[in-house]
């Protein structure tokens, strides 16, 4: 059983090191995007309700 087991070398642990922290600072990235794009669909929503669209009407805008 312990035969599968590997140790990786010092220069595959860093580069598997690196990739992790990249996907973290991606995935940190992709939540405030994310968040972004979360705030421009309601200012549009409230933009069109403002217009006098109903809010189902609103809502079926905004999904364009």
């Amino acid at each position: 059983m312990n035969e599968k087991i590997r140790v990786l070398p010092n220069k595959e642990v860093d580069q598997f090191q690196q990739m992790i922290d990249s996907s973290e600072r991606q995935l940190l990235q992709r939540s405030q995007l994310m968040a972004l794009v979360a705030k421009e669909r309601k200012i549009s929503f409230d933009a069109h309700v403002a217009a006098g669209f109903t809010q189902m009407q609103a809502l079926d805008l905004c999904h364009r």
